[in-house]
């Protein structure tokens, strides 16, 4: 039997969808939360030896942006970084197609040799007002420009360095913007992208007719070796 009287019952029951209701945005929010890094866009799957590519840096939104710095780690398993390959020039993005600033008047780059294998870059602006950062309006940040050595034919591997990131606010203290955990949790958890070298034609052209040389050999080889024992 149900002790419950029907005026409770229904109170049970909207309390219950209101659980439900209430867990399902806070499952939204937190997946819209953790689905925040800074991004690199348009990075090619591939490069040819001796050529350059490009990719862009996107931020995701954020409120009262006054300041940032984004660094990246351009790295290979083979060559030595700033000779074989090397961030040759980033550019801010043009402010009247989306860059999240409305001047990129104090906007700068820098490059380092971190370590054999891997070169550093450093990109960073300010507006002492603040801006809020809105996807598709003022989220562009910069384009990099990748060179590559004619020699080299190694992966690549580009990431965002979060425990380098800086957003911060407009306040006369260097404090982060109020998104910037967020940001940080998911621009850490992203892995490298690869970029994998492709031979030029040529050189795939030498490859082919030395493969066809060496199978005639081969042939060769043989039919005379039949010839004698027959």
């Amino acid at each position: 039997m149900n002790n419950l009287s029907e005026p409770n019952r229904i109170f049970n029951d909207v309390f219950s969808i209101k659980l439900v209701v209430l867990f399902s945005v806070s499952a939204i929010w937190t997946a819209s939360v953790v689905a925040a890094p800074v991004r690199l866009l348009n990075v090619p799957e591939t490069y040819r030896p001796g050529g350059t590519f490009e990719f862009n840096v996107i931020f995701p939104e954020m409120t009262a942006l006054s300041a940032y710095q984004v660094d990246l780690l351009l790295s290979s398993d083979q060559g030595q970084a700033g000779i074989d390959y090397s961030v040759s020039v980033v550019t801010p993005w043009a402010t009247h197609t989306g860059y999240v600033f409305p001047s990129e008047d104090f906007f700068g780059f820098g490059t380092d040799i971190e370590s054999s294998t891997v070169q550093r870059v450093s990109v960073a602006d300010l507006d002492l007002a603040g801006v809020d950062v809105v996807l598709g309006r003022n989220d562009r940040v910069a384009r990099v420009s990748v060179m590559t050595s004619a020699s080299f034919a190694g992966d690549l591997q580009v990431k965002v360095d979060a425990d380098a990131l800086i957003l911060d606010g407009p306040q006369l203290m260097p404090t982060p913007v109020e998104q910037f955990e967020s940001i940080y949790n998911a621009t850490i958890a992203q892995a490298s992208i690869r970029i994998v070298a492709i031979p030029e034609p040529q050189v795939l052209g030498l490859l082919v007719i030395s493969v066809v040389i060496g199978t005639m050999v081969c042939r060769s080889r043989t039919r005379v070796s039949a010839v004698r024992i027959n």
